[in-house]
């Protein structure tokens, strides 16, 4: 079995339709664990409606708010599965063979304790599809690469539990907690991204400030140096990563892809 794993607080306005994109996977018998981390909102109505109809649907609510990385252990403590997927509350699996394409790769891998989705469409809260994201597909692509960037969309992740909890699950950092659990995951096994299907996630308004992303970027550094005897090209993760913080904080500058969004793709005069 698979156990995916769904941490949200305050969710109603995606909950529904993350849900429903999980129940429509085929071809595998999964599970699907929805943790609400203290939401106020209408979220548990919303659940419990939907589990009332689906046996596979498991709500469970933690009365204090302790942050994704402690709910999402939480999840995993609950699941079933040998298998665990991982879902945030407003994105989306358009493809109906993720979960099947995932674990065939797996059972057939078993050196493997990590793929992911190497197709992501960044979407809007209308799922309007902004721009096409692509990660690098094969293990020695992915360690050449990780240590400069997350290759892994945390939504279309799918992981071995035994390796999870071998390692401690995430750590309680607020920020960045699926990067570290990857670096430290890379130390026991292999990586895969699957080209295979696509991955919707949802990019939304204000979501996330300047100072936020300046301080997600001097985490990933901070991580860049703990994991520099693990994996290749650490000079030119540390430059990138430097490069990252000057233009959030010292520049205040937005993303490039809202650049992208705001003023269109720059044109040959």
């Amino acid at each position: 079995m698979i156990s995916v794993i769904i941490a949200t607080k305050n969710g109603e306005r995606f909950i529904e339709r993350v849900i429903r994109s999980v129940l429509r996977q085929e071809g595998v018998d999964f599970e699907v664990v929805v943790v609400d981390d203290a939401s106020t909102d209408g979220t548990a109505n919303i659940v419990h409606a939907i589990a009332s109809r689906d046996a596979r649907v498991r709500y469970f609510y933690r009365a204090k708010n302790e942050g994704p990385g402690r709910a999402r252990n939480f999840a995993v403590a609950q699941a079933k599965g040998g298998y665990v997927a991982v879902i945030d509350d407003d994105d989306e699996w358009p493809d109906t063979n993720k979960l099947r394409e995932q674990v065939g790769f797996l059972e057939a891998h078993p050196e493997y304790v990590l793929v992911g989705s190497g197709c992501v469409r960044v979407v809007d809260e209308l799922e309007n599809i902004l721009f096409e994201q692509r990660y690098p597909k094969n293990d020695e692509q992915i360690r050449a690469s990780i240590l400069g960037r997350n290759c892994f969309a945390h939504s279309g992740a799918l992981y071995r539990k035994d390796v999870f909890q071998q390692l401690g699950g995430y750590k309680d950092m607020r920020l960045a907690e699926d990067y570290d659990l990857w670096l430290r995951m890379g130390a026991v096994g292999k990586f895969a991204n699957l080209d295979t299907f696509c991955i919707n996630w949802t990019q939304r308004a204000g979501s996330v400030s300047a100072k936020k992303k300046w301080k997600m970027n001097l985490i990933t550094l901070g991580l860049i140096w703990n994991y520099k005897k693990q994996y290749p090209y650490v000079m030119r993760a540390l430059v990138r990563g430097v490069a990252r913080l000057v233009w959030y904080g010292v520049l205040g500058l937005s993303s490039p892809y809202a650049l992208i969004k705001k003023n269109g793709f720059p044109r040959k005069p």
